[in-house]
C-alpha cells in the first residue's frame, strides 16, 4: 500500500498528487492564495440525521460515495469492500483497471444502488436486490475511465470520463427495450424509469411521451442525459445543468453551484448567494438563506474568516453542506451543516481544523472523507 498521505492526496485533489485547491474568493489575502494544502491522514466519517459523527474502524487511503442511498465503498489499494442496501461485496483494487470509484480506488464503479466491477476475466454489475450478472465490457480507450453509472428499468448507463480532450459522455452498459438514436439523449423519472428524450438541438425540446408534453429548453446539443421529476425537466450537460419548469422558466445552473434531486426534492445551492432554493409546485422557493459574517449552518464567523466554497450531497430530506472558510491567518476549516428541508432549520455537525471531502448520502445520514491539514507554500 502507498503511504496514506500520497493515497489521499490523489483521492482529494484530482489524481495527480496535486494539492487541493487554493483559496480564490474574493477578499482572501493574496499571500492565503500563495498557500496549499495536503491532506494526511485520511478516514471515512459517517454520521447520523441526529447522531453524532463516527470514524470508520478501517485504515482508509480513499472512498468513493455514488450519492445513492446505501452505495459507497471504502479501501485500500489492495482490496475495496463495497455497500450496497446493507449488502457487502470485497473485490481486488485493480490499478489497471478502466473502473474508477476515485482517484486511489480502482476496479470499481458505483451508482446509486449498483456497483460494477473488474474481475479481471470480465465485469460483473451487481445491482441491489438482484444476483450478480456478467456484462460485455465497454470498447473504452486508455485515455477513458468509467466513473459512475446509473441503473433503472430501461436499463444500465455509464459515465465515462475522458482526459484527451477532457470530456463526459455516458454509454449503455446494458439496455432494455429499443436503443434511442444518437441525435436524442435518454429522459428518465429519478427512478431510472424511460420518460421520454430530449432532441439534441440547438433549440431542443424535452418530450414526454406519456403526455406527449413538449418542454423547451434551449441549446440542447450537449444534454448527456435528462430527468423527469414531477413536472420538472433536469438536463445535463458537462459544463452547465439546465432546469424547466412546469410553468416554462428555465435555468441554467452552472458551477459552482449545485443541483441534487433526491425523490421528490429539486434543490439547488447558490454558492456566491449562499442560499437553497427548492422547487415547490412548479416555482422556486428560498429555504435557507445564509448571512454575511455567519456560518451557512448559523453563528457568526470569527473574525476575519471568508467562505470559499460550498460542497453538498442530498438524502433522507436533508441537505449535507461542508463549507469551506479561510482564516485570517490562511488555515482553512470545512465545517459541515445539516439543512433540514422540510424544517428549514439547519446544525453545524463538526467545526475545526480538518478537510472535508467527497460529502454523500451513506445509509441513514452523511458521510465524507476526513483528513489533517499540512499546509506548504508550492
Amino acid at each position: 500500500m502507498l503511504p496514506l498521505a500520497l493515497a489521499a492526496c490523489e483521492d482529494a485533489a484530482g489524481g495527480d498528487g496535486a494539492p487541493v485547491d487554493a483559496a480564490t474568493a474574493p477578499g482572501v489575502p493574496e499571500l492565503c492564495r500563495m498557500e496549499a494544502v495536503l491532506p494526511l491522514h485520511p478516514r471515512l466519517v459517517i454520521a447520523s440525521l441526529h447522531g453524532e459523527p463516527r470514524t470508520v474502524a478501517r485504515d482508509v487511503c480513499a472512498a468513493c460515495f455514488a450519492g445513492g442511498e446505501g452505495a459507497w465503498a471504502v479501501g485500500d489499494r489492495s482490496s475495496i469492500e463495497v455497500h450496497v442496501r446493507g449488502a457487502v461485496i470485497e473485490v481486488p483494487n485493480d490499478q489497471r483497471s478502466p473502473l474508477r470509484a476515485t482517484h486511489a480506488l480502482r476496479g470499481v464503479a458505483l451508482g446509486k444502488n449498483a456497483a460494477l466491477f473488474d474481475m479481471g476475466t470480465g465485469w460483473l454489475l451487481w445491482r441491489a436486490g438482484e444476483p450478480p450478472l456478467e456484462v460485455a465490457r465497454l470498447p473504452l480507450a486508455p485515455s477513458q475511465t468509467a466513473w459512475s453509472l446509473r441503473s433503472g428499468p430501461a436499463g444500465v448507463t455509464v459515465q465515462v470520463r475522458d482526459d484527451i480532450p477532457p470530456s463526459v459522455l455516458v454509454l449503455p452498459l446494458l439496455r432494455v427495450g429499443p436503443p434511442r438514436p444518437p441525435e436524442v439523449a435518454p429522459l428518465d423519472t429519478p427512478d431510472g424509469k424511460d420518460a421520454g428524450f430530449v432532441e439534441r438541438a440547438e433549440r431542443g425540446v424535452a418530450v414526454i411521451e406519456a403526455t406527449g408534453r413538449r418542454v423547451p429548453l434551449g441549446d440542447t446539443r450537449a444534454v448527456l442525459a435528462a430527468t423527469l421529476a414531477g413536472d420538472t425537466v433536469v438536463a445535463w450537460t458537462p459544463r452547465e445543468i439546465i432546469v424547466a419548469l412546469s410553468g416554462g422558466a428555465v435555468e441554467r445552473v452552472q458551477a459552482p453551484d449545485s443541483f441534487l434531486i433526491d425523490g421528490s426534492w429539486l434543490v439547488w445551492l447558490e454558492s456566491a448567494r449562499r442560499r437553497v432554493r427548492i422547487v415547490d409546485t412548479g416555482v422556486w422557493q428560498t429555504v435557507w438563506q445564509a448571512h454575511a459574517g455567519d456560518r451557512f449552518g448559523g453563528g457568526a464567523l470569527a473574525d476575519g474568516a471568508t467562505p470559499i466554497r460550498l460542497e453538498a450531497a442530498l438524502g433522507h430530506g436533508h441537505l449535507a453542506v461542508v463549507e469551506r472558510v479561510q482564516g485570517p491567518d490562511c488555515g482553512i476549516v470545512d465545517q459541515v451543516h445539516l439543512l433540514d428541508l422540510e424544517r428549514r432549520s439547519a446544525r453545524t455537525v463538526v467545526d475545526d481544523e480538518h478537510l472535508r471531502l467527497h460529502v454523500a448520502v451513506v445509509d441513514d445520514g452523511f458521510g465524507w472523507i476526513e483528513a489533517d491539514a499540512d499546509r506548504f507554500s508550492p
